[in-house]
C-alpha cells in the first residue's frame, strides 16, 4: 500500500503526540493530584450559585469557573487536604482530594489535549513536512514543560485559561486561515460550524476569569474584517 508524503507526515506526528501524551500523564504523577490555594475557597463559594441565575455570570467569579467548580461546592464532603501558600513560602504537597481530583483530572485533560491541538492545527497550514512535524513537535514540548504544566494541579482558573486559550487559538488558525484562502468565506456549513464553534468556546473562555472580558474589542476589532474585505483576507 502506497503512502504519499502528506499522511506519512501526519502519522510521524500523531506518533510523536502519541509518545509525548504517554511521558505527560505518567512524569508527574497521578493526574487527579491537586493543591489548593488562598483563591480557591472564592471559587467554590462561588460555584454555589444557580445555573440559572444571574450571579453566575456576574457574581465573584464568572461563569465557566463557576461550572467547573460545581464538581466540589459542597464544603462537607469536598474537603481541602493539601493548601500550599508559596507567597509565604509554604510548600506541600498535591493530594487526592474529594471531588478536587476531578477538577485537576479535567484541568490535565483540556491541557494535554489542547497543546497537542494546537501543535497539530499549525501543522495543517505549513507546506514543508519537516517543518510540520518540528512546528507540531515543539508546541506540544513547550506546553508539556514543568513550567506550564504545574499548573493544571493547582486549583485555581490559570490552567483553564491557558488550555482553553491555546485551543483556541487552534480553531482561530482554522477559521482564519480557511477564510483568507476562500474565494466566498463563511458560506459553507462546515465554515459556518467552526466559526460557531471558534464563537461559543471563545465565548466560554472569556467567563474563565474576569480579565479576559478585555480581549472582547480587540477580538472584534481583528476578526471583524475578514467578513467584509477581502484585502485584508
Amino acid at each position: 500500500m502506497n503512502i504519499n508524503k502528506s499522511t506519512f507526515t501526519n502519522i510521524i506526528i500523531l506518533v510523536i503526540f502519541a509518545i509525548g501524551i504517554y511521558f505527560r500523564a505518567t512524569w508527574y504523577g497521578d493526574l487527579r493530584l491537586s493543591i489548593a490555594n488562598a483563591e480557591t475557597d472564592s471559587y467554590i463559594n462561588s460555584s454555589r450559585s444557580s445555573v440559572l441565575s444571574w450571579k453566575i455570570f456576574a457574581g465573584q467569579r464568572l461563569f465557566t469557573t463557576n461550572l467547573i467548580y460545581k464538581f466540589a461546592n459542597d464544603s462537607a464532603n469536598c474537603p481541602i487536604t493539601s493548601f500550599g501558600k508559596p507567597g509565604l513560602g509554604e510548600e506541600v504537597n498535591r493530594e487526592l482530594q474529594p471531588c478536587f481530583d476531578k477538577i485537576a483530572l479535567l484541568q490535565n485533560i483540556l491541557a494535554i489535549f489542547g497543546w497537542c491541538f494546537l501543535g497539530w492545527m499549525l501543522a495543517r497550514w505549513l507546506k514543508n513536512p519537516f517543518v510540520k512535524i518540528v512546528a507540531a513537535t515543539v508546541v506540544m514540548i513547550f506546553g508539556f514543560t514543568p513550567q506550564i504544566a504545574e499548573w493544571d494541579s493547582v486549583l485555581s482558573p490559570e490552567s483553564l485559561s491557558l488550555s482553553m486559550l491555546v485551543i483556541l487559538v487552534g480553531l482561530g488558525l482554522e477559521v482564519t486561515l480557511r477564510a483568507a484562502t476562500a474565494d466566498e468565506p463563511f458560506k459553507t456549513k462546515a465554515d459556518i460550524s467552526l466559526l460557531t464553534g471558534f464563537i461559543l468556546w471563545y465565548l466560554l473562555w472569556v467567563f474563565v476569569r474576569d480579565v479576559h472580558l478585555y480581549s472582547i474589542p480587540v477580538t472584534v476589532i481583528l476578526t471583524l474584517p475578514l467578513f467584509f474585505f477581502n484585502k485584508f483576507r
